[in-house]
């Protein structure tokens, strides 16, 4: 026994390069073909199968309950019927111009199905063409499917909107006779015309009554001024004119010292020279030239305030005119509003039924009997690669099938050393 294991040591050291080199071949084979294929990436839509009403519109029965698991399952298997087909695939290779045909591209596409959901996985050899592909490729589904389940509605919406044409003519004609009424009057709103226009009276009134006060302030202000003008006027007469002689025999008044800062006036009934009257003459005429200037501003004041009232009464009195008419306009304009809600209100049922057939029809065009949950993505790494295991698997085979070519390889060896070994050695023959 040991002898026989030992020589199985000995068969495989001696053919240990064979063995090396088939298992190296093996590896490098793999690896190559593993790392220089290109790499494929896949992305994933989810959808989720949704329990929908019915697509009917009725017009006066109430809508009927939600379906059972029965519809969903319908609705899932009905939708892979559409996954599967030839179509879908065409449309999603002439919108993303790929060089495939539609078999090649379903191979690539991989459709799970688990209770309420739906899984579409595609596989490309660029993390973004797998993102269109999956995405493109779901989206012309849900359009084929969903157009498909919804031809019931696009007849509801039919009917219902040409029994609504009618009462749309009728609202159009009411909401025209209205129309022209406000534009004929140059309204938008009487309500809103009437309270702009009270709360312009009102501005208007308090502006007159202010400008009334302006002009009360500039008459006084111009009497005062007036006033002063007209004393210093009178100290210019009075220093002009002739002095009188002093009587020698009546006492002159003992001067006193007048207190700091003062302002010192002069006695003009005592003597003052000739320049000194002059001067002071030349000052208070100065002082009647200012005080006149200051008069014409205060009166000019007191003009523009009298003015300020007469623009004020005349737009106060042109907006209580409009206010008179405004009112009445009242009648009239009520009229051809409670018109307008009248036809609006006929209106509003056949509205909100084409209303609610529209919301179906867009609902389930946009959203309807299957959801996107989960929107492909690009992704960011490649499927996982089998390389490096199957180098190791590749590894050990080549391993074992070296080991058994080199016992193959040593029994042949021997068996053809035995050959030769038994085989019996040519005889000569000697001639004389």
């Amino acid at each position: 026994m040991n002898n026989e294991f030992l020589n199985s040591i000995h068969v495989v050291r001696r053919w240990a390069w064979l063995i090396g080199l088939l298992m190296l071949v093996t590896v490098a084979t793999i690896l190559y073909l593993g790392y220089t294929a290109p790499a494929s990436y896949q992305a994933r839509v989810r959808l989720r199968v949704l329990a929908v009403e019915t697509e009917a519109v009725s017009l006066f029965a109430p809508s009927s309950a939600l379906p059972g698991r029965e519809q969903i399952i319908n609705t899932r298997e009905e939708f892979f019927s559409f996954l599967r087909g030839r179509n879908i695939a065409w449309q999603t290779i002439g919108d993303l111009g790929l060089a495939l045909d539609a078999d090649t591209l379903q191979q690539r596409m991989i459709f799970e199905e688990q209770d309420d959901f739906v899984s579409v996985v595609a596989t490309a050899e660029r993390p973004d063409l797998a993102e269109k592909i999956a995405t493109t490729y779901v989206n012309f589904a849900l359009q084929a499917y969903r157009e498909f389940r919804l031809s019931p509605v696009n007849q509801s919406v039919q009917f219902i909107e040409a029994q609504l044409a009618a009462e749309r003519q009728k609202l159009t004609a009411a909401q025209d006779a209205f129309l022209k009424f406000r534009l004929a009057n140059g309204i938008e709103s009487l309500p809103a015309e009437i309270a702009t226009l009270q709360t312009e009276l009102r501005r208007l009134r308090l502006d007159r009554d202010q400008a009334v006060i302006e002009e009360q302030q500039a008459q006084a202000t111009l009497d005062l001024y007036q006033a002063a003008a007209d004393q210093a006027q009178a100290q210019v007469v009075a220093l002009l004119a002739p002095v009188p002689t002093p009587n020698p025999r009546t006492p002159r008044p003992t001067p006193t010292t007048p207190a700091p800062g003062a302002t010192v006036t002069p006695d003009f009934g005592a003597s003052l020279s000739a320049d000194a009257r002059q001067q002071w003459a030349r000052t208070y005429q100065d002082e009647t030239l200012r005080y006149q200037n200051l008069v014409t501003e205060q009166r000019v004041r007191s003009q523009q305030a009298r003015a300020a009232q007469a623009r004020y009464d005349q737009m106060i009195a042109q907006r209580a005119t409009e206010m008179s008419s405004l009112i009445g306009l009242h009648t009239e304009y009520d009229n051809l509003e409670a018109a307008v809600a009248r036809a609006n209100d006929a209106f509003t049922f056949l509205a909100d039924k084409a209303t609610e057939a529209r919301l179906k029809e867009n609902q389930g065009l946009d959203s309807g009997f299957l959801q996107i949950i989960e929107p492909a993505r690009i992704p960011t790494d490649p499927t996982p690669s089998q390389t490096t295991r199957l180098a190791l698997v590749g590894a050990l085979l080549a391993l074992l099938a070296g080991i058994v070519l080199a016992f193959v390889l040593e029994f042949a060896k021997n068996l053809r050393q035995d050959s030769a070994a038994s085989r019996p050695a040519p005889r000569h023959v000697h001639t004389p």
